[in-house]
């Protein structure tokens, strides 16, 4: 199964004052919006993404949600570069992701390029497909073994990054995902278990790193409505 995503946009909000503002009035969201499908005529993918401040927060937002609570994934990332830097040095990286509790067992890889960020706003092409869970699993182990995927997405990677040397792993973190859909909107509540970077390793649950994103897929002529919607 192939599944091409179309430009995402993420447009994230750590600062409090902003957050604040951003929950009592819409013209901010509304503007941000706007501004970021002006040039896109095409369907994309847009997250809000917060960031939760503990762990009380992250239950009452859980509580509040859970009518509308659909499927949770417990997912494991991981990420690559080239072993010669060849995807970071142009802002770009691959990620392998595990779905640990769906039957079957599922793993994606997706190249995330071309990113820039304009105003606080990135935007970041991301192109993914379904590779077989064993073979994901082999190269979790071995990222060397990533040259060998038979796979449109690896395959582009190595030929349009020119990786020559293999790929070599970044480190990933798991997470679980609880998803809830309201008034034709996805919202994803995400806590991070663990963290692997470099060798280092960690467990983010102590310190309650909890993301929430909000994802609306935008239309031109359905914006307006999506804006009221969300905000």
């Amino acid at each position: 199964m192939l599944r091409r995503k179309a430009t995402k946009i993420e447009v994230k909000l750590d600062d409090k004052e902003e957050l604040e503002e951003s929950r009592t009035s819409n013209l901010w969201a509304g503007h941000i919006l706007r501004r970021i499908t002006t040039s896109f005529a095409k369907q994309m993918e847009v997250e809000v993404k917060l960031r939760l401040p503990d762990s009380a927060a992250h239950r009452k937002v859980l509580s509040l949600l859970s009518p509308f609570h659909t499927k949770t994934h417990h997912q494991r990332n991981s990420f690559y570069d080239g072993a010669a830097g060849e995807l970071s040095s142009r802002r770009a990286v691959l990620r392998l992701r595990f779905y640990e509790n769906s039957q079957p067992l599922k793993c994606f890889i997706c190249l995330k390029a071309k990113a820039v960020i304009v105003d606080g706003v990135s935007r970041v092409e991301e192109d993914e497909e379904e590779v077989d869970f064993e073979v994901g699993l082999q190269c979790l182990e071995d990222a060397t073994k990533l040259v060998d995927v038979d796979s449109r997405v690896a395959r582009r990677a190595r030929e349009e990054f020119g990786v020559k040397a293999g790929f070599v792993g970044l480190g990933g973190f798991r997470n679980v995902r609880n998803v809830y859909e309201r008034m034709r909107l996805s919202t994803h509540i995400r806590r991070c278990q663990s963290l692997r970077l470099f060798g280092l390793e960690s467990c983010l649950s102590n310190y309650c790193h909890v993301g929430g994103c909000l994802l609306i897929p935008v239309k031109k002529q359905k914006v307006d409505a999506a804006i009221n919607q969300a905000f």
